[in-house]
């Protein structure tokens, strides 16, 4: 049996976080490595492996990635080279929320477009941890969070919509003006809601991490290569700060099992990739772990 990565006890996912996005960055590098593109990165498609073996294993070590129907080769099948951009006549595939700016633009998918997606995915982990530490009911138990996800564009009607938020809001959190000290920083991260959201409980440092990784795959161009260890390197030094109360009540409500924290796994809105899976024929699902040192990708036991 396997759990969702928001399956994760906020708690948890905080103390673990930069150890699970370091993993996530090695699950697409190993993608990539075998000349695949995932395309439809998303929170449901990464998994823990959880059985009665591996509930004492680190967190970090239990994500799998799952779901390949969307999988996609980037080497053009009879010169084995990068293949072409086909903008602006790009379908958008994958889930528009978590899609690349260049992808809901009309760009072909590519190894930018995998890290772009995957940061989306890491930055609504953090709003996660803040919306379990802040939003709690009148009996003391933490409310479920929004069907339409936390990330600010979520509630977009259409392709259209969620691009246009997007592009403004990531636009304005990728253009702040860096600071050499920790206050004229904490200044600058608090020019928008999304910001304010996201440095929440002396969290600006966390902050900054992800805007320098959103900044470094927003640099990449159509066939570059990403620099995974510059990534990981990033993400990796990332602390998570909770209010003390809210950790202990979270800590207290936690075991050793897992725990999904949405009452479902909704598509954010119900917003379905715009592009159909293909036949049941080929809609199956493997999982996929990080390699030992040296080693190679292998599927799960």
């Amino acid at each position: 049996m396997e759990q969702p990565l928001f399956g994760i006890p906020p708690s948890d996912m905080a103390s673990s976080f930069a150890q699970i996005a370091t993993t996530l960055i090695t699950l697409i590098e190993q993608v990539h490595s075998l000349k695949m593109l995932v395309v439809d990165i998303k929170p449901e498609n990464f998994m823990l492996a959880y059985n009665s073996t591996k509930k004492s294993h680190p967190l970090h070590s239990r994500l799998r990635i799952i779901d390949v129907a969307l999988f996609e080769k980037f080497l053009d099948a009879m010169t084995q080279k990068h293949r072409q951009d086909v903008y602006p006549n790009g379908p958008i595939v994958g889930t528009p929320v978590y899609a690349s700016l260049n992808v809901l633009e009309g760009h072909a998918v590519s190894r930018r477009d995998d890290i772009e997606a995957l940061g989306y995915v890491i930055l609504e982990m953090l709003l996660m941890i803040h919306h379990d530490a802040s939003v709690t009911s009148s009996d003391g138990k933490q409310e479920p969070i929004p069907v339409h996800g936390l990330l600010p564009w979520s509630s977009g009607k259409c392709d259209k919509d969620i691009l246009n938020n997007k592009k403004s809001i990531m636009e304005g959190f990728l253009s702040t003006t860096k600071s050499s000290t920790k206050k004229s920083a904490a200044h600058s991260l608090s020019s928008s809601s999304f910001l304010d959201n996201l440095c929440q409980y002396g969290n600006e440092s966390a902050a900054h991490a992800l805007r320098e990784y959103m900044a470094l795959s927003r640099q990449l161009a159509y066939m570059d290569s990403p620099d995974y260890e510059a990534l990981k390197k990033i993400v990796g030094k990332i602390v998570i700060h909770l209010p003390k109360k809210s950790a202990t009540a979270s800590s207290s409500s936690s075991s050793t099992d897992i725990k999904t924290s949405r009452a479902k796994a909704p598509s954010h809105g119900d917003i379905k990739p715009s592009r159909e899976t293909a036949s049941s024929s080929t809609n199956f699902v493997i999982f996929f772990r990080p390699p030992p040192r040296g080693g190679v990708l292998m599927p799960a036991s």
